[in-house]
């Protein structure tokens, strides 16, 4: 037999002394033998591993040695970042093919690297059609957006949308990944999410967000007519900064945002102004239907002070947000789709007719309404008296308020009218409003997700190859926790002290932000720049390149169009609330303020109780003539001011960006595939048309 060899003989002691280090106890050996064991923890640290492996070998291999092997292993299971990057052209397609009406839009960026030009990574959308089915159909007008770090080689920005559902749970609906916060990275994020919802009419709507860098501009301009609201948590960090510290300070603050109608509200604020006048004249400043429960619409029955969902959310894919990109897609895919499931099962053995948590809430209210002594008035209508601040209070119970406008502003009634269904003997469920009920519950989750095919069953789409963002290295560990406030550093009442914002200098040319060991390189990089200044402009591209879809697979299950409004928008048309009027604390006193150019002008408030509202545009009056010419109306003698041109921008005109689109169209289109350009356009009445596939991807700098 060829290759074979007989053992003659065999000697079982051996006379060679042991050895402590072995040659043949290599990294990729040690990836071999414990890629299993990282395949059920890969988040082994490195302690963990050496004492398996010295329990399984008697050896103890250096730390670095554990750490390439650990990396090796890791790579194994999840694949190289950059090899996942050029296959999300066929995730895309894979996932408009599993789940149709979902979205995934993919933007690069055109950077010239020698003699070539290559597309690399800007920003990513992508939503599921299951949970944007259940968000219109089962939940609230609110929306709470937040952003994440990536905690890869090539980091970025995970930016999330967040509804809740009718169990005060969070509801994911749409995902971006862009490589900075910015102004226009929101703006992009926002626009693309108020199209893929449908949304067309932003006043019945809430939006719920930190104060990030740009932020506020993109709310602002995206969702013009929606409320806006911040988390009073930042808004706390904000106060610390300014100087106004202190347990008092914070319990007034708080009880500030908590106040829910406007006598309670003048009543902290006056104990605000009398612990502290300068904490009280930065208080009076905040817009305050952006913090203060007495000034929330109730519109979207939710009266949320912070954005925990957001957090939670974060929280809660944060072993994904480690992964390279592919296998982060992948992982949040699958805890959403069980997340779907396990939520539909829950909703089957929950009795009655509310759910669970609000039940809860409701149980605590009744307990308070002990202290409440109720008087009827007749048709529904009771005067309560409780022992807060010596304020009574009118509650009618078919109207469904109270003056304490907690029932109002979240749909659940206040302890005022559980004591007055206590008197009338009603039961306080029947009062709950019905974005609480299991029903809605039901309709939230009543989509499930269809899982995707392996990766050797995607479609090779072939599109332009996709190169990782810019990644530049920068000196020490990545950092992968979160930054920390200063008050959450404090242990046992002490402040630790870092050199966190000191600027290194090096000691051989005394330059700042590089050291000794430095040095070489920075003159390198010195010497570059100053070469480069001597050499002509590169050439300035802006030619967009047009990637699109190849032939359309039937949809394996599909729900027909998404629907073109919120249930909870079209069963409370009538209440719906007009434009918001941007407002501060000076309302009190009968002055309005609008935003932008103008604020020295103050609206008078007529004595009927309109208010006069004024926006941006001209004075001019101008018909409506087309769609985008600017509105001003008059209306009993006040003037009420339109926004400017009512179009949309087809793209951001932001510099030198292009756009690779994987669009996905309604169902009901037809598509035909065209062979020699490897595209598809939709069949209009027998007509075709090109569909354009590119936008303008944001610009990087806070503008």
């Amino acid at each position: 037999m060829t290759g074979a060899f007989v053992v003659k003989g065999y000697e079982g002691k051996h006379t060679c002394e042991s050895v402590w280090k072995l040659k043949t106890l290599t990294a990729p050996f040690l990836t071999q033998k414990f890629l299993d064991e990282f395949r059920d923890n890969m988040k082994m640290d490195l302690q963990t591993f050496a004492n398996k492996v010295q329990r399984e070998y008697n050896m103890c291999p250096d730390r670095w040695k554990l750490g390439r092997a650990r990396k090796d292993a890791l790579t194994i299971i999840h694949g190289d970042e950059a090899a996942q990057i050029n296959q999300l052209w066929d995730y895309g397609q894979e996932l408009r093919r599993s789940n149709p009406g979902s979205k995934f839009f993919l933007t690069c960026n055109k950077v010239k690297v020698g003699d070539k030009t290559e597309d690399h990574l800007a920003t990513l959308y992508w939503s599921y059609d299951a949970l944007k089915r259940g968000f219109l159909r089962g939940c609230r007008p609110l929306i709470c957006v937040d952003g994440c770090h990536i905690k890869t080689r090539y980091k970025g920005q995970l930016l999330t949308a967040v509804g809740i559902d009718p169990n005060d749970c969070i509801y994911p609906i749409a995902f971006g990944l862009v490589e900075v916060e910015c102004t226009n990275s929101w703006e992009w994020f926002l626009t693309t999410l108020r199209d893929d919802l449908n949304i067309t009419n932003t006043s019945p709507w809430t939006i719920i967000s930190d104060k990030q860098k740009g932020l506020i501009k993109a709310v602002t301009k995206v969702f013009p007519d929606a409320e806006h609201r911040f988390c009073v948590r930042h808004l706390y960090q904000n106060f610390q900064k300014a100087g106004h510290k202190g347990e008092v300070l914070k319990n007034n603050l708080w009880a500030i945002a908590r106040s829910t109608c406007v006598p309670k509200w003048q009543h902290n604020m006056d104990k605000m102004k009398a612990a502290s006048q300068q904490a009280y004249e930065w208080v009076e400043e905040l817009v305050p239907n952006t913090w203060i429960k007495a000034f929330f619409s109730d519109f979207s029955k939710c009266d949320m002070l912070l954005n925990n969902h957001s957090e939670v959310f974060n929280s809660y894919i944060l072993q994904a947000r480690e992964m390279v990109i592919l296998s982060m897609l992948e992982t949040i895919f699958y805890k959403l789709m069980l997340r779907v499931e396990s939520k539909q099962a829950e909703a089957e053995k929950w009795p009655g007719t509310i759910c669970p948590k609000i039940k809860k809430k409701l149980d605590k209210f009744t307990e308070w309404s002990v202290a409440c002594r109720v008087k009827c008035a007749g048709n529904g209508l009771y005067h309560v008296e409780s022992n807060e601040i010596e304020i009574s209070y009118v509650v009618d119970l078919p109207g469904r308020c109270c003056d304490c406008k907690r029932w109002q502003l979240s749909g659940i009634p206040c302890y005022h009218a559980i004591a007055c269904c206590r008197s009338n003997m009603t039961a306080p469920e029947n009062l709950v409003h019905s974005c609480y009920s299991i029903k809605s519950y039901r309709e939230a989750y009543g989509y499930n997700l269809t899982p995707l095919r392996g990766r050797a069953f995607w479609e090779k789409m072939n599109g332009v190859k996709v190169y990782p963002p810019l990644f530049t290295k920068v000196m020490g560990r990545p950092k992968k926790n979160r930054r920390k406030a200063p008050e959450e550093k404090m242990k046992n009442g002490a402040k630790h002290l870092t050199k966190h914002g000191v600027s290194m200098h090096c000691s051989i040319c005394g330059n700042s932000d590089h050291n000794k060991k430095g040095h070489d390189k920075y003159i390198a990089s010195v010497q570059v720049e100053q070469d480069e200044t001597m050499q002509p402009e590169d050439e300035f591209f802006d030619d967009p390149s047009y990637i699109q879809e190849r032939a359309h697979f039937p949809p394996t299950r599909t729900h027909g169009p998404l629907p073109q409004e919120s249930s909870f928008v079209q069963s409370a048309r009538d209440s719906i609330p007009a434009a918001t009027v941007r407002i501060t604390t000076a309302s009190s006193r009968g002055n309005l303020r609008g935003r932008g150019r103008g604020r020295t002008s103050r609206a008078h408030v007529p004595d009927d109780g309109q208010q006069a509202t004024r926006g941006r545009g001209k004075c001019t009056r101008k018909r409506r003539s087309d769609a985008s010419a600017s509105t001003t109306e008059v209306v009993d003698g006040d003037i009420i001011r339109g926004r400017g041109r009512a179009t949309r921008r087809a793209s951001y005109n932001t510099g030198t960006w292009s756009a690779h689109y994987m669009l996905s169209r309604d169902d009901e289109q037809q598509r035909a595939a065209i062979p020699d350009l490897n595209a598809f356009v939709p069949v209009h009445n027998g007509e075709e048309e090109e569909v354009v596939v590119t936008q303008n991807a944001p610009d990087q700098e806070d503008r």
